[in-house]
């Protein structure tokens, strides 16, 4: 399955003279969601099928995380939430911070969560601890099954590479 996840990368704007000056190169990667990476979400969005938003939970959402729905709901992709960094959310606190970013990605991009009665899935991992990796496998195989995305064994695979 294709998946989009919100893609970091660096683009630099050239001068008149084709010259990039360093306060160009800082001001943009200090600018995630300029040009550049609208740009790259929106050739990203159009191979996948399901869209898997990433938003750290010391973070929450951001404006690229609304730029990277609103590309995936143009696309008609279906959308998984995965909430990051878990682990830097100390155990107490988990169930009233998953609360506050369901309520955030409400607010803020109109995203209702399968918790909230919508059908998004958000699904809280952490890569260091291995905490909700298992959770986030299942929800995608559930997911691929409900909406019959099925490949030909025998035929010869083809691939995109997304940058």
């Amino acid at each position: 399955l294709p998946f989009l996840i919100s893609p970091l990368s660096l683009s630099l704007s050239l001068s008149s003279r084709g010259e990039v000056s360093e306060d160009d190169a800082r001001r943009n990667a200090l600018r995630p969601g300029h040009a550049a990476f609208s740009r790259m979400r929106d050739v990203s969005a159009r191979c996948v099928d399901v869209a898997v938003i990433v938003v750290a939970a010391d973070d929450g959402v951001m404006p690229q995380t609304a730029e990277a729905l609103d590309v995936a709901r143009d696309r008609g992709a279906a959308i998984v939430v995965c909430a990051t960094k878990w682990d830097l959310v100390a155990p107490s606190a988990r169930a009233a911070r998953l609360g506050a970013l369901r309520a955030e990605l409400l607010e803020t991009c109109g995203l209702l969560t399968e918790a909230d009665g919508g059908d998004a899935p958000l699904v809280a991992v952490s890569a260091r601890a291995r905490e909700g990796l298992d959770d986030l496998r299942e929800t995608l195989a559930a997911l691929a099954e409900t909406l019959d995305l099925r490949a030909d064994p025998d035929a010869r695979a083809a691939g995109h590479v997304l940058d």
